[in-house]
């Protein structure tokens, strides 16, 4: 899971043979970005993530910083170890942006990001297991509503309970103060993998990087968008 913290239109690697980056959209402080590039069918990339040029291009004009990335590889086993620990919210930490929700069906928890930044979690009761990445969007007509990923047939009901900002029966603080920062276009993506290896909101660039140079070129930037 990561959180797209800067844009640019055309980049050159900073890393890696000033090799071009069309349409970039940078992941983490270390090297890992979404760019268009050639796909010859195996991993070819210093370790970011390829794109086709003419999708990258889209992608590129419909996301904003602080948006959430999830990647998803091959399928892993699921244990389930529920997370302990009450919830908590501070809607503070973050005032505007983007609003995901992510569900881990290991942890049995959600954590709560705005503009990347993480403002609360509670637990997660589940019907069943999740075996599979889901991803749901909130929709002013419809409610929450699940997103057909690749390889789906199916679109089952949410298997847990999410307030949206209509639902007066929601009596739980969590629930109410979640209620007060979701709408239309608030995204949810649930999980089998667990959260404690640090999936979740990144924290600001300089103390993500002890490259600090680095991070005080790509803030001077005028081409870059985004940045904290």
């Amino acid at each position: 899971m990561f959180t797209i913290l800067q844009k640019k239109s055309f980049h050159r690697s900073n890393l890696y043979s000033d090799a071009p980056m069309p349409f970039m959209q940078r992941l983490t402080w270390s090297g890992v970005a979404l760019h268009a590039g050639t796909l010859p069918g195996y991993p070819a990339s210093h370790g970011c993530i390829r794109l086709p040029h003419d999708f990258a291009r889209k992608l590129f004009g419909e996301t904003r910083t602080g948006m959430t990335v999830m990647v998803v590889g091959q399928r892993s086993s699921v244990r389930v170890r529920p997370m302990t620990g009450p919830a908590w919210w501070r809607p503070g930490l973050a005032t505007r942006g983007p609003v995901t929700i992510v569900v881990s069906g290991a942890d049995r928890r959600m954590i709560v990001l705005r503009d990347g930044m993480q403002i609360g979690s509670a637990p997660a009761a589940f019907d069943g297991v999740v075996e599979r990445p889901q991803a749901y969007v909130l929709r002013a007509d419809t409610g929450w509503t699940r997103v057909t990923l690749p390889g789906e047939r199916v679109t089952p009901r949410i298997p847990f309970a999410v307030a949206d900002s209509d639902d007066s029966q929601a009596r739980d603080p969590f629930q109410r103060g979640l209620a007060t920062v979701v709408g239309p276009g608030a995204t949810m993506v649930v999980v089998p993998e667990s959260l404690a290896s640090g999936v979740g909101a990144l924290p600001p660039p300089r103390q993500l990087s002890g490259d600090e140079e680095m991070v005080d070129q790509w803030l001077a930037d005028d081409g870059v968008s985004g940045g904290r």
